[in-house]
């Protein structure tokens, strides 16, 4: 399969990144036929490099899913493409696209607002937006877990390369190099920068000190795990009735 591998330059402009919008959302081939104008290297000064193998025989996933999604994807300039086939590389927090002919480009985060991929079998939804907090990588991509008018709950999948180890012997030591993965948790508030949290039944209570009674009965009654994920959006969706 023809690969290629597309560096988009910041210059480029979101505009010309995603050319011909009309206020309709363009879907499928035609969807697919703007963001292929990324790679036409005649009409746009874009740079189409071989696709990389950097990642073969690498233990692990750069990706959020590993295989391709159907996605929706929203520019800075709010332009909406939908029906993209994606992948969400979370170890360089970029989008990975294909065309109908095999052929793979790579949109910088930068040019991106937001995008909502689904699992391969398109049974589930998963938005991902850019937050005011702290992090390693700029506009980095945070998965939306809960969001209200009061509070959202978002999570950064942080990936990173821990080289082979060679030390242990045959019976010991890690002789490859493997991409893992933490999960790390955001509460983000209206007016306020996103700040990291664990997963507690103490920190939640925290984050929801003004209706801290209410919430405690509610986990406590509803037999709540308050150090799940499940649970903090549970509990989270109650707290915005409040």
């Amino acid at each position: 399969m023809k690969k290629a591998f597309l560096v988009i330059s910041l210059s480029l402009g979101c505009h010309a990144v995603f050319s011909q919008a009309t206020t309709s959302q363009p879907t499928g081939i035609a969807a697919e036929r703007n963001l292929h104008e990324i790679g036409n290297s005649g009409n746009l000064s874009g740079v189409v490099q071989t696709f990389d193998n950097r990642y073969e025989g690498v233990k692990g996933s750069p990706y959020f899913f590993q295989n391709w999604g159907d996605a929706v994807i929203t520019s800075v300039d709010n332009k909406v493409y939908a029906s993209v086939p994606l992948k969400y590389n979370a170890l360089e927090n970029t989008l990975v696209y294909q065309n109908n002919k095999g052929v793979i480009y790579v949109l910088a985060a930068t040019i991106v607002d937001r995008f909502t991929l689904k699992d391969s079998l398109g049974l589930a939804s998963y938005t991902f937006k850019k937050l005011d907090a702290p992090a390693k990588t700029p506009d980095q991509f945070y998965l939306v877990l809960h969001e209200g008018p009061k509070i959202l709950l978002a999570m950064r999948q942080d990936k990173h390369i821990l080289k082979a180890d060679f030390k242990g012997g045959y019976s010991a030591g890690r002789p490859y190099d493997e991409i893992v993965t933490q999960n790390v948790y955001y509460l983000h508030k209206p007016g306020k920068t996103a700040e990291k949290v664990k997963l507690s039944k103490k920190q939640l209570l925290e984050a929801i000190a003004d209706q801290k009674e209410a919430v405690s009965h509610f986990i406590k009654e509803n037999n709540i795990d308050a150090g799940s994920e499940s649970g903090w959006v549970k509990v989270l969706a109650y707290y915005e009735t409040l």
